[in-house]
């Protein structure tokens, strides 16, 4: 939508303003007639570029309204900003009209200037400042700005419609520079004399002992700034509406699937995209806080089983030449690897792992915690589930699950798996497992560090007051399990003496002290329990005092 950047002042304007400020400095030598003649030259002048202005600006306006229309979200902000500006604008310049009508009625009498209106009353356009006859009166502007306190109201309109100006810019270097630009248009500071080594308001330099011609001329100049700083800023205003766009010059087909894996009957999904590109600027790409190439592609070696995240900016510029940030983020999930790339001959293959199982020992044990590693070739691991009837399921990490048989022995506990899968649950298969009994563990003796499952045993051994009866798989057993002695019988010399735990009791110790070498000594009757509290009877040890 761009057009005329800021509307710079034609040369016709150019020429216009240095007239005004010759005719001003001929003013300290003469006010000739033909000076006087010469402001109204200007005058006019001024008065033909501000239609100029105001032709400009009605089809700025136009053209602005008409692209609401066609794009309103878009548009429409903007358009809003711009009937804004345009009142401020119609404001500020009324106010400068009647400022010089006001001086016109001072210099020629309020009723012969009411007069002059009326009798023109029918007349298109009329206008009593360009109509009057006291061109020479050097007191009207001085008594109208200054004695009655119109030029301080002037000079508060004036920097009201700079500030709002200054206010509708970016904040750029550009728009730096327009606002210094305006400030220099619409300058109101005080003004230092060499000559006289004063310093004088404003409205006193511009207004004091002024002939009613060159303060009506200098008010007309302050119209015509007004108006073509008008037109510069709908102009702005309207770049403004695409200042956010990207001026493309390539554009590419893309195809963003939901997931490149699909199981079969299931649906696959992708997002079909047109999209364009800008290949005569390189944006930066960032990615966690580091700048990476400019090809923007992104990779790296997965690692930490699990749900991550990644996150970074990409950095371009619009077409106003400001500087704008895309933010991204992007969820991905690492799973046990599934693939495995090897390579046989010369050529690369991608074999998949398989899984082996040996269908003669699909049994779990009662009680016992068995860990299950569940995966899929279509589903994270993050995203799988087990549920069991006849167990319980806990889940350990992505894809590794414990479950603990309740079920009675001789019966099933079925395993289902099921998965998350582009936003649905989905059922993944189940397996049956038959519910066996705990193998019962070794029982031994230990004693300081061995374990002693029978045969002769030395006196010190057997009297050690810490020895323990334990039980256990022993170090080469396919599972794991914690066995806990909780009770056993010691047969010695004609007598049975029991123990609630896995120590000797003091009968069980006083009775062992008084016997000889060579006497049998039998433990029996030994109970330990095992995972899920379930409490077995284990067979005998049976020693002979050495």
């Amino acid at each position: 939508m761009g057009g005329a950047k800021n509307c710079p002042e034609t040369p016709r304007q150019k020429m216009i303003g240095m007239m005004y400020l010759v005719l001003t400095a001929m003013l300290a030598l003469n006010v000739s007639a033909d000076i006087l003649n010469g402001f109204n030259v200007v005058d006019s002048s001024l008065h033909a570029s501000i239609d100029g202005n105001n032709n400009r600006n009605g089809n700025l306006y136009y053209r602005f309204w008409k692209s609401s229309k066609r794009e309103e979200i878009k548009v429409g902000p903007w358009y809003k900003k711009s009937q804004e500006l345009k009142a401020k604008a119609d404001a500020a310049y009324d106010f400068v009209q009647q400022f010089k009508e006001g001086i016109v009625k001072e210099s020629d009498g309020k009723s012969a200037v009411e007069k002059r209106i009326a009798k023109n009353a029918n007349v298109q356009g009329y206008d009593v400042t360009r109509d009057y006859e006291s061109k020479d009166n050097r007191d009207a502007s001085s008594n109208y700005a200054i004695n009655m306190g119109h030029g301080a109201e002037l000079k508060k309109v004036l920097n009201d419609y700079l500030n709002y100006l200054c206010q509708l810019t970016d904040t750029g270097e550009y728009g730096q520079q327009r606002r210094d630009e305006l400030k220099m248009i619409f300058n109101t500071d005080d003004v230092y004399s060499d000559k006289d080594n004063t310093t004088k308001s404003w409205e006193e330099a511009m207004f004091a002992d002024m002939p009613t011609a060159a303060a009506v001329t200098l008010l007309s100049k302050m119209q015509n700034d007004i108006r073509a700083t008008e037109g510069q800023m709908i102009q702005y205003l309207y770049d403004r509406t695409d200042a956010n766009d990207i001026t493309v010059n390539r554009m590419s087909a893309y195809v963003i699937p939901k997931s490149q894996r699909v199981g079969v009957g299931e649906k696959y999904e992708a997002q079909l995209l047109l999209a364009g590109i800008d290949t005569l600027q390189t944006p930066e790409y960032y990615v966690n806080g580091q700048q990476i190439g400019k090809d923007g592609l992104y990779s790296f070696t997965a690692s930490g089983v699990g749900e991550h995240t990644f996150s970074g900016v990409i950095k371009y510029r619009n077409n106003a030449g400001e500087p704008v940030e895309a933010h991204f983020s992007e969820r991905y999930i690492v799973e046990e690897g599934l693939m495995q790339q090897f390579k046989p001959d010369k050529q690369d293959k991608l074999t998949p792992n398989v899984a082996i199982t040996n269908r003669d020992l699909t049994v779990v044990y009662q009680g016992y915690g068995h860990t299950f590693m569940v995966t899929s070739t279509t589903i994270p691991a993050a995203n799988l589930n087990v549920s069991a009837s006849g167990a319980t399921v806990s889940k350990l990490s992505p894809g590794l699950f414990r479950v603990q048989a309740t079920a009675s022995p001789g019966s099933d506990v079925t395993i289902n798996v099921s998965g998350s899968y582009q936003g649905k649950t989905v059922s993944l298969g189940s397996e049956k497992f038959r519910v066996k009994r705990l193998p019962k563990p070794m029982p031994s003796l230990s004693v300081g560090g061995s374990e002693l499952t029978g045969g002769k045993i030395a006196r010190g051994k057997l009297l050690n007051a810490g020895a323990k009866v334990v039980a256990s798989y022993g170090e080469d057993a396919l599972i794991k399990a914690d066995f806990t002695v909780t009770s056993f019988q010691i047969y010695a010399g004609g007598k049975y003496l029991p123990s609630n735990g896995s120590g000797y009791s003091g009968e069980q110790l006083a009775m062992l002290k008084t016997l000889t070498m060579g006497t049998p000594v039998m433990f029996l009757g030994i109970k330990a329990r095992g995972p899920g509290g379930v409490v077995l009877d284990l067979r005998p040890i049976s020693f002979v005092l050495n």
